[in-house]
C-alpha cells in the first residue's frame, strides 16, 4: 500500500522526535527507537515529491534543519539529497505552472 505524505505533517513529526532524543536521561533502547523513528521519516521526506509552493518551501526549511544538527554536531550528514530533492521538487513546480500558462501538455509523470 502506497501513500501520499504531507510534507509540513513529516517535518513536524521529525522535529517532535529530534527534541524527544534529547530528553535524558533515557533507556538505550528507547533513544534507538527514536532514532530510527528520526531516519525513517527523514527518507520519506526527501522521497515525497513536493506538489505545492508551500511544500518544497517546507522541505527546504527542512534541508535547513539538517544543516543546523550538522553544525551541532560538527559534521555534514544528510543535506545534499534532500536539498537536491527539493531542488528537483521546485524545477518540476515551475515546469509545471509555465507550460499551465502557455497551454502545453504537462507531462504524464507530472500529473500524478
Amino acid at each position: 500500500m502506497s501513500y501520499e505524505y504531507d510534507i509540513e505533517n513529516m517535518t513536524k513529526v521529525y522535529a517532535a522526535i529530534r527534541e524527544a532524543q534529547r530528553l535524558e536521561p533515557m533507556p538505550d533502547d528507547a533513544m534507538n527507537h527514536l532514532g530510527h523513528a528520526a531516519s525513517v521519516i527523514r527518507t520519506e521526506i526527501i522521497k515525497t515529491q513536493a506538489r505545492t509552493s508551500a511544500a518544497v518551501a517546507t522541505q527546504f526549511r527542512f534541508v535547513a534543519t539538517l544543516v543546523d544538527e550538522s553544525a551541532e554536531l560538527d559534521l555534514i550528514c544528510d543535506e545534499m539529497l534532500p536539498a537536491l530533492s527539493a531542488i528537483n521538487d521546485l524545477d518540476a513546480l515551475i515546469e509545471a505552472q509555465e507550460s499551465e500558462l502557455l497551454g502545453l501538455p504537462i507531462a504524464a509523470e507530472d500529473a500524478a
